[in-house]
């Protein structure tokens, strides 16, 4: 698909799994910290990999007795272990070439549902420095919220996208179908 990118566009770029290919490291991050929180080892989790980004609201579901707790402390051991899987992380080079041919014209908005430990992480692995602002989503339709929050016409969008929920909510604010570059990781 062939982009309709102009002088006025702002490119939006979603991070896990369009920029940089996470599911990996999330997945063995995740994987240590249950392993040590709760005792469970990795091969009770592996399955789940199989079927799909392995998340924090994943551990609630295969776990659904699971204590508040017990989950906090999982998701601060996740972010810990981190740092160590950044190696089984890749950069998505399509994305990179093409946004950066955008670098000096356009606005490019990073934008993302994850932790902003997290995303430093990656971004400074990566040395990405190249993003006019950083739009770290609470909860919510993110491109709702980024649109919202600086006040943008959503036809001037372009968007860089894997998940097909986001997508959806992209195209519920006003953001063009031909404006959004799905990105599939098969």
């Amino acid at each position: 698909m062939k982009l309709n990118i102009n002088k006025d566009s702002i490119l939006v770029v979603d991070l896990d799994q369009t920029l940089i290919f996470t599911n990996e490291a999330n997945l063995l991050s995740y994987a240590e910290a249950i392993e040590n929180i709760l005792g469970i080892d990795f091969a009770t989790l592996s399955f789940y990999a199989l079927n799909g980004r392995f998340t924090f609201d994943s551990i609630k579901e295969i776990l659904p007795n699971i204590q508040k707790d017990e989950l906090e402390l999982i998701k601060a051991e996740k972010i810990k272990n981190y740092k160590k899987y950044l190696k089984n992380t890749q950069i998505n080079e399509d994305i990179i070439k093409c946004v950066l041919k955008f670098y000096n014209k356009n606005t490019i908005i990073l934008l993302t549902n994850a932790s902003r430990c997290r995303i430093r992480m990656l971004l400074k692995f990566y040395n990405l420095d190249f993003f006019s602002h950083i739009f770290f989503n609470k909860k919510g339709n993110k491109y709702r919220n980024l649109i919202e929050f600086f006040k943008l016409d959503a036809e001037k969008l372009i968007i860089f996208e894997d998940d097909k929920n986001e997508i959806k909510n992209a195209l519920s604010v006003g953001i063009l179908k031909e404006n959004i570059m799905e990105i599939s990781n098969e």
